[in-house]
């Protein structure tokens, strides 16, 4: 199944931003800690047991399925590990390995069968950049207007848990691969409390009024699953938030469509399915979540 990170401030709204996000294991477990703009939004629940510090091998990127369906923009994998000396290193550019199951877009790929890679960095690995265009149809649901003159603005502290907010501002606009060792208080907030963004740690949802129409997601839904799109229902039970349904904290309006029709998924790999479910934003037509098969049982 697929889940999209939502929390914290329009987590699921573009908005011209930079934003960052890490993985960090939790002390005394083998579960890691996922922080989004450097503010904890959840932890892994089935990682399998590792021994501490024997790690020999870091797989970033986008593993996608469907690459038919799917318009990824830009992401910079700016890898840095922490040792159990709670130091920062970064590998040698000459130890990364570079694979592609699609084509270079820039390397005879055409879209959407294509990725957008890059490595810099010449001597220590610097970044990873990946993306992927996508098909036309996905273009129907445009973003929202996120010009500068409409974007909230959030006041905040001038130092949060230790870290410097104005300095944290700047980078995350400017230099976001180096925030850790440029901001003052970051690097040591992400290893203690984890809760170090003030502008994004606001929980309370704010209310947006549904814009994509339903019947639009029915039939996008239709063409994505490959099914009839008569035989897709709209689940009144699930426009709204519902964890009790194994769904995550949604706090904007959203659609969610199901069929019991057979269906490829959101892959092709000559096997078909009993039924799948999938759940929209209502606001940008954005997927947020899909199951298909016994995917939907877990």
């Amino acid at each position: 199944m697929t889940r999209a990170i939502t929390q914290g401030i329009g987590g699921n709204s573009p908005d011209r931003t930079n934003h960052t996000y890490m993985l960090l294991r939790q002390d005394g477990s083998d579960q890691w800690d996922v922080l989004y703009d450097f503010n904890k939004v959840g932890t892994t629940t089935e990682q399998l047991p590792v021994p501490r510090g024997s790690a020999n091998r870091l797989d970033i990127g986008l593993e996608i399925m469907g690459p038919q369906h799917m318009a990824i923009p830009r992401i910079d994998s700016r890898v840095q590990y922490l040792a159990e000396n709670k130091t920062w290193y970064r590998a040698d550019t000459e130890d990364v390995a570079q694979i592609t199951t699609l084509p270079k877009c820039n390397d005879g790929g055409t879209a959407p069968y294509c990725f957008t890679a890059q490595l810099t960095g010449s001597t220590t690995f610097e970044q990873w950049s990946t993306g992927k265009p996508g098909p036309v149809q996905l273009q129907a649901f445009s973003p929202l207007d996120t010009a500068e003159e409409n974007r909230s603005v959030t006041r905040s502290p001038e130092t949060f848990n230790g870290v410097d907010q104005a300095a944290l501002r700047r980078c995350l606009a400017e230099a976001p691969e180096k925030c850790l060792s440029t901001v003052p208080g970051l690097a040591r907030c992400v290893q203690t409390t984890r809760l170090c963004n003030a502008a994004t740690s606001r929980t309370a949802p704010t209310e947006q009024t549904p814009t994509v129409d339903a019947k639009d997601v029915r039939r996008r839904a239709a063409v994505s699953f490959g099914v009839p799109v008569q035989a897709v229902s709209l689940d009144t039970n699930r426009t709204a938030a519902d964890p009790a349904a194994g769904l995550y904290a949604e706090p904007d309006p959203v659609w969610t469509v199901k069929s019991s029709a057979a269906t490829h998924g959101l892959e092709h790999r000559g096997r078909t399915f009993e039924e799948f479910r999938a759940t929209y934003s209502a606001t940008t037509g954005q997927l947020l979540y899909a199951c298909w098969g016994q995917m939907c049982d877990r």
